[in-house]
């Protein structure tokens, strides 16, 4: 006779214990930060903004344009890995991509870029290690940039009450961008190594199923943090360009400011998870920057950060629709182009 008792079936998992945790503390977040905004805009004087609609052009165009230093990136190491990589198609599946920011989770940016790309030939799972690894790029070189312009991201009451021996770091303009390039280049190698490891992990496991090995060397990751550098210029005079929108100066001697608010704002929001696109969270991050500035006042900082994330949303959308259209002159030149690089590798 057998004594035992029967197994007890595994508790099914709590598949939604995660997305309500994770919803709970987006809620709480933007409710943190709609009572931010609500406080700053109350002690803004009546009537003191006045928005000049027509800045807010170029600042679509600004953030538009921005992204393409990251394609030539992509491109670039999808053609070091050995895949078919037409240029047209390869900046359509990156502005299409955009659009899976907004959609919960990160994944989705992935698969749309993947997907597109496996239409011409690309592999899907080359494709997404290699998005991923853009993506860390940017993110590593905004990161560093807004490390670099910390001086500028902070008021000279916080600086004075820290010790006396990172006062320099303030007052020397030039110290803390040095420090900053010359670790960032000792860490090459490294961060090498790791953007490529977290790119495999971080890309979806369906993706690289069959995918050939993606190695990405340290002199394109090198090559690849000053492309897309210039990106983050043209971010940050489209952010110039929405505080012009909204009375605020327009000068070179404001660059840093903008610099350091969108960089810092953009990371920030990346690295949050919780937060599609950064939502809320790169809004906060940018108010508190600009407004520690004395000649920005707190209810510009506000609606600057909320009005350039229309700007630039409305900027995804306008240039995806732009891009529905695959003209014939694309596919020549595509043509052209892949029958030039056989000839020379022939």
């Amino acid at each position: 006779m057998d004594d035992t008792l029967p197994l007890t079936p595994p508790a099914p998992k709590k598949r939604w214990l995660f997305p309500l945790i994770k919803w709970t503390a987006f809620a709480l977040v933007m409710a943190f930060i709609g009572r931010r905004g609500m406080e700053l805009w109350r002690d803004a004087p009546a009537g003191a903004l006045q928005i000049q609609w027509a800045w807010l052009v170029p600042a679509l165009l600004f953030y538009s344009v921005g992204w393409l230093p990251a394609v030539v990136f992509w491109q670039a190491m999808l053609r070091g890995c050995g895949q078919k990589a037409p240029w047209y198609d390869a900046i359509r599946a990156y502005y299409f991509g955009h659009l899976g920011k907004y959609v919960p989770g990160k994944a989705a940016v992935l698969v749309i870029r993947a997907g597109m790309m496996k239409q011409v030939g690309v592999h899907p799972g080359v494709a997404g290690i290699t998005a991923v690894y853009e993506t860390l790029t940017t993110m590593g070189a905004g990161a560093a940039i807004a490390v670099a312009l910390a001086p500028f991201a902070t008021s000279a009451t916080m600086w004075e009450n820290l010790p006396a021996w990172l006062q320099p770091l303030r007052t020397q303009h030039y110290l803390l961008p040095t420090i900053v390039l010359v670790a960032t280049l000792a860490a090459l190698p490294v961060l090498s190594r790791i953007f490529t490891m977290l790119a495999a992990k971080m890309a979806p496991r369906d993706l690289q199923a069959g995918a050939p090995p993606v190695s990405i060397s340290t002199r394109m990751l090198f090559e690849g943090l000053i492309i897309v550098s210039f990106g983050w210029v043209l971010f940050s005079l489209s952010l110039g360009c929405v505080m012009k929108a909204l009375g605020a100066s327009f000068t070179l001697a404001d660059f840093p400011v903008w610099m350091s608010a969108t960089t810092l704002s953009t990371v920030g929001g990346f690295v949050v998870l919780i937060a599609p696109g950064g939502l809320g969270v790169r809004e906060m991050l940018q108010t508190e920057v600009l407004q520690s500035q004395p000649h920005i006042t707190a209810a510009q900082a506000f609606l600057a950060s909320w009005l350039l994330r229309a700007v630039w949303m409305a900027g995804e959308v306008v240039t995806s629709l732009v891009l529905l259209w695959k003209p014939k002159r694309a596919t020549i030149a595509n043509t052209v182009d892949t029958v030039v690089r056989s000839k020379i590798a022939a």
